[in-house]
């Protein structure tokens, strides 16, 4: 017997597979149904963050019924920030009239009781210098205490907002409640900020200011809300907001911010408030200025934004100036750079300015560089259009 014949005749043991039986029709069909619902919330997911809510940070006058009254002003403690005598652009900036923000800066030899007297009628006398008790013919009245709120306890009132509010130099908050004479629960509370600037007012009131605003003649520029007026006037923001949507809360909401922006000083410093951005196709009442991190990116800083209705398509358009020419082809270059994840830009146009494209997730970047200008369209839903603008963009740089 040969060795192939003996083993034929061994017989080894088999391992032997289980093989799983296919998965019910049932089955199938439920995985099938859990996939798609998991691509229909990513794709919502991506399309909400690409558009920015700006009702996010809005004030909910719900909220404002929970808020606990304290007795008597707030005195704040806490030196505002940077003890900065200037504003963003070097010029000196104008204060509240007897206003004090530094903490413990008093002379020798006062008593903390003292202290906290003597600021304390400083606020008061800020406050009744632009927030007045009584408005003739309105039926609402002032409560008799000022809050006052520095940058170490704005939180305190604008929990959430605080960081908004200071990366556009926020030095100062006076808030007063109005109480309505026939029913003191409706109330209309005033928020007056100094922001340090013109510059850092107006940048605070576009911030916050809604897509398509309900425009209103108060102060440099205002909108008016069903139960509020926003305005800004000189280096000041102003919110005043009621306790409900009443038709006469807003009446009277709009007679205070009127009254309130007629004390409020008006400002010298018109040059850094102006827009450089070209007029044609701009959509009304979207000018702003973002001093920081604008579109997500550090190195866009002190941008001049607006939006634009291109071929009936509405566009975020934006110019930055910049200290040369070089800086201006390295910023393009950071921006490139940052982007390079997504796809190259490729260039599009040579004249008025080397134009440089990208399309993202089905969004549309357009970039230039002309002199020490940078400018572009963020976002856009189609090419042609935002090219169209930033051409524009780019004839209008100097």
């Amino acid at each position: 017997m040969d060795w192939k014949t003996l083993l034929k005749k061994i017989k080894f043991p088999q391992r032997k597979y289980l093989r799983p039986k296919p998965p019910p029709k049932t089955e199938k069909i439920l995985g099938y149904i859990i996939l798609l619902l998991v691509i229909v919330i990513g794709t919502a997911i991506y399309m909400s963050g690409r558009r920015y809510n700006p009702n996010l940070f809005r004030l909910d006058p719900e909220l404002l019924k929970n808020t606990k009254e304290k007795e008597g002003v707030q005195v704040a403690g806490g030196e505002r920030r940077g003890n900065r005598n200037n504003s963003l652009d070097g010029e000196p900036t104008g204060q509240l009239e007897g206003a004090s923000y530094e903490a413990g800066s008093s002379p020798p030899g006062n008593t903390p009781a003292s202290n906290a007297a003597n600021t304390a009628n400083t606020a008061s006398k800020e406050g009744e210098q632009f927030i007045p008790a009584e408005i003739a013919g309105l039926a609402w009245k002032r409560k008799p205490e000022i809050e006052k709120f520095t940058t170490e306890n704005l939180y305190d009132k604008v929990d959430g907002r605080e960081n908004l509010y200071k990366s556009f130099e926020f030095q100062l908050l006076l808030a007063a409640d109005y109480n309505f004479n026939s029913d003191p629960s409706r109330f209309i509370q005033v928020e007056l900020y100094d922001m340090t600037s013109p510059k850092s007012a107006l940048g605070v009131f576009s911030s916050e200011r809604p897509s398509h605003p309900n425009a209103a003649k108060i102060g440099n520029d205002a909108y008016t809300e069903t139960n509020g007026a926003f305005f800004w006037k000189g280096q000041y923001y102003v919110r005043v907001i009621g306790s409900d949507n009443e038709k006469s809360t807003e009446e009277a909401a709009t007679k205070i911010a009127n009254t309130i922006a007629g004390k409020l000083p008006e400002s010298k410093d018109t040059a850094a408030i102006e827009n450089p951005l070209p007029k044609e196709n701009q959509v009304p009442n979207s000018f702003s200025i973002i001093p920081d991190s604008a579109f997500g990116q550090a190195f866009f800083r002190n941008v001049y934004s607006a939006r634009y209705k291109i071929d009936n398509i509405e566009l975020t358009g934006f110019l930055m100036a910049n200290d040369s020419a070089d800086k201006a082809k390295s910023i393009v270059k950071q921006y490139q750079e940052s982007m390079a994840s997504f796809g190259k830009f490729n260039l599009v146009a040579s004249d008025p300015a080397e134009v440089y494209h990208l399309e993202a997730f089905g969004s549309h970047y357009v970039i230039f560089a002309k002199g020490n200008t940078v400018g572009g369209v963020m976002e856009a839903d189609k090419k042609d259009p935002a090219i169209k603008l930033v051409k524009q963009l780019a004839t209008s740089a100097k």
